[in-house]
């Protein structure tokens, strides 16, 4: 399903480089700019509410991520070079940012929920 979704994005995006490489218009005449922002907009408002609600449960990870750099760094600071990415254009760039951040933040949730009552474990 993953894969699907950055396919159906990465066409999506391509045909709007298409039409921002003529001026921005389409065949009707209308911008298709803001439409690509606005899914990059989504993807990262979605990332944010993912890791703010990983950030409560106290399981914020840290990933390696060529956006920033060879040390791993907190989710928090991927999705602040998502905006980076963002704000000068790369959508592309954004949205793979964005979408880990989110994916990441859904799996510390998950490890969260499953660890809550961990402890020690003494068999008899």
């Amino acid at each position: 399903m993953k894969n699907v979704l950055i396919t159906l994005t990465t066409v999506a995006l391509v045909g709007l480089y298409g039409c921002a490489a003529t001026g921005g218009q389409s065949a009707s005449g209308m911008a298709k700019a803001p439409a690509a922002m606005s899914a990059v907009d989504k993807a990262i408002a979605e990332a944010e509410k993912e890791l703010a609600t990983t950030k409560k449960m106290g399981h914020e990870w840290q990933l390696i991520d060529k956006a920033t750099g060879r040390n791993s760094q907190p989710l928090s600071k991927l999705l602040e070079a998502a905006k980076k990415a963002r704000d000068s254009g790369d959508s592309a760039e954004a949205m793979r940012i964005a979408d880990r951040v989110a994916e990441t933040a859904r799996l510390g949730q998950r490890q969260a929920k499953e660890q809550a009552n961990a402890g020690p474990h003494f068999p008899k």
